[in-house]
Order: C-alpha cells, then structure tokens, then sequence
C-alpha cells in the first residue's frame, strides 16, 4: 500500500509541474522569429532631385533576435550601427522613389544587410520603418504592436541610443 502510494504521489509530482507550465503557470515566451525592438534617432537620408540634395527622415527598429543572451551587445552596436547606416545612404545615391513601394522593400534588406555585416549575424531579423507623422509602421507590422513599444522595447530602446 506504501509503494502503490509513493507510486502515485512521485507520478502526481513530476506532471504537476508539467501541466502548470502548459496552461499559463508561468510567463508567456516569445514564439517565432522577432524578439525586443530597438527604435533608433531619426536619420536623415540624403536623396537628388536632379542636381538638388533634398532629405527624407528615416525612423528605423531594429528587430532583435530572440536570443536574450545577445541584447547586450546588439544594444551597444546600435550607436555604431546608427553611423555605419548613415554612411550607407550617402554612398548610395538614392532617388525620391526609393521610399516608396518595392524600391522601399529593398532599401529595408540592404539596411538589414548594412546592421548584419557591421555585427553579428545572430543580433539583428529585421529593420522596420516608421512613418514619421504617425510612428506607425510603414510596412510589415500590425497597428496593435506598432502605435507603442513593448515594456521591454522601450527599456531597450532608451538604454540602447
């Protein structure tokens, strides 16, 4: 009767914790690709109008991968990050169309190219725009994530400039 107990007891031990954590005993964890986002400073990217130089503002987030371990270091590139990317948009000449439709989408992968080439691979999944009026953003995210960060965002987003 002891062992048949004992039995019973160990086997409602071992699940306990199991079934907690499966039905909302603990903290909610990030599914996917996307973790914490970092907002930069508002760049302002240089573009021609014929042989005018006009200025378009550019409010990038960087995405962070989910990883924790790599939040540190990718918040201490940011600055670094910030100059390297303004040092992309002097060189590449770019055009009023280029902030716009599918000129906008490839302008996005070699600015998320310019922030992986200048760190490591492992820091960065995505860089998102902001339109500057609304500080929605401009493509790819939904408007309940996009009108405020998230605590941890913001955290990130303040410490990281």
């Amino acid at each position: 009767m002891n062992k048949a107990l004992l039995t019973a007891a160990l086997i409602l031990g071992l699940t306990a914790p199991a079934f907690s954590a499966e039905h909302g005993g603990g903290e909610e964890s990030p599914v996917g690709y996307g973790g914490a986002k970092i907002q930069m400073m508002p760049i302002m990217a240089p573009y021609r109008v014929g042989k005018e130089l006009r200025y378009q503002v550019l409010t990038l987030r960087l995405v962070l991968a989910p990883n924790p371990e790599t939040e540190r270091p990718a918040c201490f590139m940011v600055p670094i990050l910030h100059e390297k990317i303004l040092l992309y948009l002097h060189k590449a000449k770019l055009q009023q169309a280029d902030f716009s439709g599918q000129r906008l989408d490839v302008l996005r992968e070699k600015l998320l190219d310019v922030a992986t080439s200048n760190t490591d691979k492992s820091y960065f999944t995505a860089v998102e725009f902001l339109d500057d009026q609304s500080m929605l953003p401009s493509a790819g995210g939904s408007k309940a994530s996009a009108t405020s960060l998230d605590p941890r965002s913001s955290t990130l987003t303040s410490q990281c400039k």
